[in-house]
């Protein structure tokens, strides 16, 4: 082969290796697609429109809620608190307003599909909707998170349960009973580090809620997540709560907290 011949042929080589792939390429169009039918950026009254997503993303592949959750990773729709403005608060109310309607009607598979792309950064963003200003942004972000919450981001939220600016305002005080809630769904089946994460949690609402007023509502809640943490603790079959993290939930052991400090360890 003549010099020529094989510097052409190398450059089909890394050519062909730097194509996205069928697969990818594919992915692509679907998240493109999912993206034109949620979002508009081209003018405010644009985003007045409510859209949502067609039968076909609802009941489709796995690949749907894998866009989802990709979203929620991008610039001007992730957040790092929960004030959120109007343009970022009705991206996020159609996002978990889709994914609300996907684990509602695939369940089981949708919830594995979710949980095999998620980790404690898009976690985060649902949290800081858990609580924002919006009421409905709070139901949605809050379902989602109790259908796909795990010992792999149990961590958001518990951290999220330390901060106790959030009371300060009545959406403050119903993220707090939503992001409770979400808690308590990990509580029967949670791990050793996750179990004593969530009973340091317990320790520190109760001393926190001894002082306040009008919170009949929060304190049920919380006697909720204590009674399902006594259910593990009475189980007579080998208990998650005596047994380490397995290989495939340990996202939060390199999560780092904004409120919870030494509190939350791992």
């Amino acid at each position: 082969m003549s010099g020529r011949a094989l510097l052409l042929s190398l450059a089909l080589i890394v050519a062909a290796q730097l194509a996205p792939s069928p697969a990818l390429a594919q992915r692509g169009e679907l998240c493109s697609s999912i993206r034109e039918q949620l979002l508009f950026f081209d003018s405010p009254e644009q985003m007045q429109q409510k859209r949502a997503l067609s039968g076909d993303y609802l009941f489709g592949s796995s690949g749907t809620i894998g866009c989802l959750v990709e979203m929620l990773r991008e610039p001007g729709i992730a957040t790092t608190s929960s004030e959120i403005d109007l343009i970022q608060g009705e991206w996020l109310l159609r996002i978990t307003g889709a994914m609300r309607s996907i684990l509602t009607t695939r369940g089981w598979s949708a919830i594995k599909d979710f949980r095999a792309v998620d980790d404690p950064s898009t976690t985060a963003v649902l949290a800081f909707a858990a609580r924002s200003a919006d009421a409905g942004l709070r139901v949605n972000a809050t379902l989602v998170l109790a259908d796909v919450i795990d010992d792999s981001t149990a961590c958001v939220p518990i951290d999220h349960l330390y901060d106790t600016s959030q009371i300060s305002t009545p959406q403050g005080a119903s993220g707090r009973i939503n992001l409770i809630g979400v808690v308590s769904v990990v509580a029967p089946w949670a791990y050793r580090p996750t179990f004593e994460n969530i009973e340091r949690l317990v320790a520190k609402l109760d001393a926190d809620l001894a002082d306040q007023q009008d919170v009949k509502q929060t304190m049920e809640v919380l006697a909720n997540l204590k009674a399902r943490l006594d259910f593990q603790k009475k189980s007579q079959k080998a208990p998650n709560r005596l047994s380490e993290l397995p290989f495939n939930q340990r996202d939060c052991m390199t999560y780092e907290p904004l409120w919870a400090g030494a509190e939350l360890r791992y």
